[in-house]
């Protein structure tokens, strides 16, 4: 079985190596760690840790879903990608939060996301994630 794995695992190894060069956008993930008091005011303040930062990919992935009478719906879900092998890119859980810092697309820098949940596959080339945008 090892011998019949070994092409694929070259070709899905290969294949995130080229996908890596379309993380052409840079994003800060951070994640809720705790909250501190601030005894002046009476208001807690959350306390955050990076999980991730690096090179990431946005997209709009579209689905036709099936509704009653037999009408059709078109719906996107926006999805973060992550070079596979970047470190910290697997770490990434529900609730994280995914801000873009940097990116060819004018229009996603300084936009915030919630992370909802992985996306997996048996030869997947990135880590997807499924997340929900909070500001344009």
């Amino acid at each position: 079985m090892a011998e019949t794995n070994g092409p694929l695992r070259e070709f899905v190894a290969r294949g995130r190596t080229r996908h890596a060069l379309l993380a052409v956008d840079t994003v800060t993930v951070t994640r809720v760690t705790g909250q501190t008091l601030n005894t002046t005011t009476g208001a807690y303040t959350q306390t955050t840790s990076t999980i991730y930062t690096g090179g990431a990919r946005y997209k709009r992935e579209t689905a036709l879903e099936r509704e009653a009478g037999d009408s059709e719906r078109a719906s996107a879900k926006p999805i973060l990608v992550l070079p596979y092998d970047a470190t910290g890119a697997d770490l990434l859980r529900k609730g994280d939060v995914v801000t873009f810092t940097a990116s060819i697309d004018s229009a996603l820098v300084g936009k915030t996301c919630v992370v909802i949940g992985p996306e997996h596959g048996t030869t997947t080339t990135a880590r997807r994630w499924l997340v929900e945008e909070v500001s344009a």
